[in-house]
């Protein structure tokens, strides 16, 4: 279900698997609920805000709560957006449950100048997330420096995501200097 102000935006887009759930997509999962996406315009417009919601939202048994946003932060000077999750409730059938919340800025750094050659295109990525678990386990963690993504490196290249555990046991994942490998350093305690 679309409905639109006016035929224009916002646009809310209701995806509704019934409470008694369906299973007939290609995946064979079985969901049930709803998820709801408002739209305050075209996702490739800079200012633009996607968000979703979850109503009574399962799969498989799996439910699944809270608010998610994306929202286009792009200049002049290249692409850029933000993600949000906001009071992520992940709940396993058993009722025990995990709670997330996090945010992540990607911002374009380097290429904008060649829009038609991706090979010289560069990302930072910030942000720090917050889990804990209905066991009482928690990881709290930022990216205290900068993560490099190129287009032409599958990997994250360079940059440094220091952790929490458990509110006492700190740590940090170094992804190197830039060299486009699938390596990095993890350094628990003594920080």
């Amino acid at each position: 279900l679309v409905t639109a102000q006016g035929g224009g935006y916002p646009k809310t887009l209701t995806l509704d698997f019934g409470t008694d759930g369906c299973s007939g997509s290609y995946d064979g999962l079985m969901r049930k609920g709803k998820i709801i996406y408002i739209f305050s315009g075209s996702l490739l417009e800079p200012g633009t805000t996607v968000s979703a919601t979850f109503d009574q939202y399962y799969v498989n048994g799996y439910g699944l709560q809270g608010s998610c946003s994306i929202a286009n932060t792009s200049t002049i000077n290249g692409f850029g957006f933000t993600l949000q999750t906001t009071n992520g409730i992940f709940t396993f059938p058993n009722l025990t449950n995990f709670h997330y919340s996090g945010n992540k800025v990607i911002a374009m750094t380097a290429g904008s100048n060649t829009p038609f050659d991706l090979s010289d295109d560069v990302y930072a990525i910030t942000g720090n997330s917050n889990f804990s678990a209905s066991d009482g386990s928690s990881l709290v963690s930022t990216v205290t420096t900068p993560l490099t993504k190129t287009f032409t490196c599958p990997y994250i290249s360079a940059g440094v995501i220091s952790f929490t555990y458990n509110q006492d046991t700190k740590g940090t994942i170094d992804f190197g200097d830039g060299t486009c490998d699938h390596t990095a350093t993890l350094v628990v305690g003594s920080i």
